[in-house]
């Protein structure tokens, strides 16, 4: 750094000029003595051809990130009626010759989410493998095995007595939810206490409440899904 009250000339700050310049402009220094054709000065190092900018303009960033003006009508209408009647290959059918190309280039082209299963997709399988499959997914080899119970539950939910009682819920706190107090939502019958462990108050008017799908999950998120009693509801209604 110069010392204080020191006083540049106008030499030394053209070259300082300069030398910021080019810096900006991601060009090299004078090390690498990678020079324009034509004449001696530096060449930035993102340009294609050996060309400085004072020669050729290559590299010239100085309108860089500066927003364009806005083209005027009469600019605009003139750019309209060149590119009057230019459709490219708007309607234009591909030769026999041009789609048999495109055909056999597609037809050895694995996809993107090519696996396993698309490989054998199609395949028929032997009674064998066949019979491998389900016995490896069947019962205590499921992953979501519960013991025999899951087919006798699904049945009772589906049934009539029990779409009866759901519709008799939601009538009864007239389709609102008794947690957010809000209409139009997706409603769920809660059982108050568990449909599994209290056969006998399954269909039982006194063991449901109507909650929305949001407020049922984080019920269930607070006090599990197991051993829910009345404390709990009123827990969860009547407290914040």
């Amino acid at each position: 750094m110069p010392k204080k009250g020191y006083r540049m000339t106008e030499e030394h700050k053209q070259k300082i000029r300069e030398s910021n310049r080019l810096a900006h402009l991601g060009f090299y220094t004078d090390k690498t003595k990678n020079k324009c054709l034509n004449c001696d000065n530096l060449v930035g190092k993102r340009a294609k051809t050996k060309l400085c900018v004072n020669c050729c303009k290559i590299g010239n960033k100085r309108n860089l990130g500066k927003k364009r003006k806005p083209f005027s009508l009469e600019w605009r209408r003139k750019i309209g009626e060149k590119a009057k009647g230019n459709k490219y290959n708007l309607g234009r059918k591909a030769t026999e010759k041009t789609r048999k190309k495109m055909s056999d280039a597609k037809k050895n082209k694995r996809p993107k989410n090519f696996g396993i299963s698309f490989g054998v997709k199609g395949k028929p399988l032997t009674i064998e493998t066949r019979i491998k499959i389900s016995k490896s997914h069947s019962k205590e080899n499921s992953y979501n095995w519960k013991g025999g119970i899951e087919v006798e539950n699904r049945r009772i939910r589906k049934g009539v007595k029990f779409k009866i009682w759901r519709e008799s819920i939601f009538f009864r706190d007239n389709w609102t939810c008794q947690k957010c107090k809000q209409r139009g939502k997706k409603l769920h019958p809660h059982h108050i206490k568990n449909f599994s462990k209290y056969v006998e108050l399954r269909f039982s008017l006194d063991n449901g409440i109507t909650f929305c799908e949001k407020c049922h999950i984080n019920f269930h998120k607070q006090f599990g899904m197991i051993n829910n009693t009345t404390e709990q509801i009123n827990k969860f209604l009547y407290d914040n």
